[in-house]
């Protein structure tokens, strides 16, 4: 999350024109509470393939710190509020961006970038082999910049 935050401080500080600093401010605590939502998503969906791997078993899902319902309910909510907030206060294409950069992040986590780790767990989701997976799985981390510059 902290990378996100920081690309996105980067896109407004390089973005034409004057930022007003109360406007970043708030840019960048949406997209930060963005990027938690996405990373609540991907825990919630990932939670079979966690709880078998011996690299994320203590994750709070597969440990049984939170219910999958409690993260799914957490990410929808808080992906909902930072969407809301940032399109309520700053405007509509930035929050455009960031719900579709939060379904992004989970949608091709799983669809193409799954680890050979991962991949023996779901055999039928094995894009880490195609030849287009590191355009796919780096392409949701430009978004961020956007977010902010928009």
């Amino acid at each position: 999350m902290s990378l996100v935050v920081f690309t996105a401080l980067v896109g407004l500080m390089v973005a034409p024109g004057g930022i007003d600093p109360f406007a970043g401010v708030v840019a960048l605590l949406c997209i930060a509470a963005g990027a938690g939502a996405a990373g609540a998503l991907n825990m919630w969906y990932d939670a079979d393939i966690d709880a078998v791997m011996a690299r994320t078993a203590m994750r709070p899902i597969p440990s049984g710190r939170v219910s999958r319902s409690e993260a799914l309910v957490f990410g929808l909510v808080l992906g909902i509020c930072a969407i809301l907030a940032l399109g309520t206060s700053l405007n509509m294409a930035a929050a455009a961006l960031l719900a579709f950069t939060i379904f992004f992040y989970v949608a091709r986590l799983h669809d193409v970038a799954q680890t050979p780790n991962t991949a023996k767990y779901r055999h039928w989701r094995c894009g880490w082999r195609t030849p287009k997976n590191p355009w796919r799985r780096h392409a949701g981390n430009s978004r961020p910049p956007g977010s902010g510059s928009v």
